[in-house]
């Protein structure tokens, strides 16, 4: 695992792709936790808002990046994409958040840096 090799050869965090798949990732949690690299290391997740199926559909095509297909029918059946995709991000946050072994939630807003805020606020993250 080349996170392991990372961490043996001195590196202090881990920062994740864009998480959309909840269920991969948690495999992927156990992986390390398995190899004991959770324990010497802080993890960063990647979370990522997408603006539209559009941008949905693109973002699939990047290598390591798995969009479960519930993520895309919501997206498509909702009146406001924009704001579904927001509601699917705050639900994840609160899931990542609270699993072992994480440190701390980066935010990647390609081309939407502006929702960052909010999504802090509302998921709590803030500590105003």
């Amino acid at each position: 695992m080349r996170e392991e090799k990372k961490v043996n050869a001195g590196a202090q965090f881990i920062q994740t792709q864009c998480i959309f798949d909840l269920e991969g990732f948690e495999h992927y949690l156990e992986a390390l936790d398995r190899r004991d690299v959770l324990q010497r290391v802080k993890l960063m997740a990647g979370i990522t808002p997408v603006r539209s199926l559009n941008a949905a559909i693109a973002m699939s095509t990047v290598p390591g990046i798995k969009i479960p297909p519930a993520v895309f029918k919501r997206l498509e059946n909702s009146a406001d994409p924009k704001e579904e995709s927001i509601q699917m991000t705050l639900e994840l946050i609160q899931k990542i958040r609270v699993l072992p072994g994480i440190s701390g939630i980066h935010f990647m807003a390609v081309g939407w840096e502006s929702i960052v805020p909010r999504l802090i606020q509302e998921s709590g993250l803030s500590k105003n």
